[in-house]
């Protein structure tokens, strides 16, 4: 499932405490957003994630994970788990359906997609991809126009 555009929009409270956009980013870095619906791997999938935090951030690359919990449940379950990058809330499911990651009964799905610097969607993976599949998508784009300078090592 593709998004409906390819330029899918976001406004979102953050586990931060801020509220993060599409404005936030564009022009500035790549996204690297997680999907991340209820489940019994997700506190897995947080943690395989921090751990790559710091890898994706020398490629200049901003990790986003978005779960369906409110601001009050992220911003929780990223001080129990010592995240070190944001949980988007999103709990209307808005920003999911933005991105297609919703099933065909509208309840949440999990997906991992790249959004390169000028906001536009490059790819899309059903599922939770690995930090190391993140990084082969990654070094697949590099050498796109969209994505040159912007993951560089």
């Amino acid at each position: 499932m593709e998004p409906t555009t390819n330029h899918p929009t976001f406004s979102a409270d953050a586990s931060t405490g801020q509220t993060l956009s599409t404005d936030s980013f564009k022009g500035k870095v790549p996204l690297a957003m997680l999907f991340i619906p209820d489940g019994s791997e997700r506190t897995t999938l947080f943690m395989s994630y921090n751990d790559a935090h710091g890898a994706l951030a020398e490629r200049r690359v901003q990790l986003l994970a978005v779960t369906p919990d409110t601001a009050a449940e992220a911003r929780q379950m990223a001080a129990d788990l010592d995240l070190t990058f944001p949980i988007l809330s999103g709990p209307s499911l808005e920003i999911f359906r933005e991105f297609a990651a919703v099933d065909d009964t509208g309840a949440p799905r999990a997906c991992s997609v790249v959004v390169d610097k000028t906001g536009t969607v490059a790819s899309v993976t059903d599922g939770v991809v690995s930090p190391q599949e993140m990084m082969t998508r990654l070094d697949e784009l590099e050498g796109s126009n969209r994505f040159e300078m912007a993951v560089s090592r």
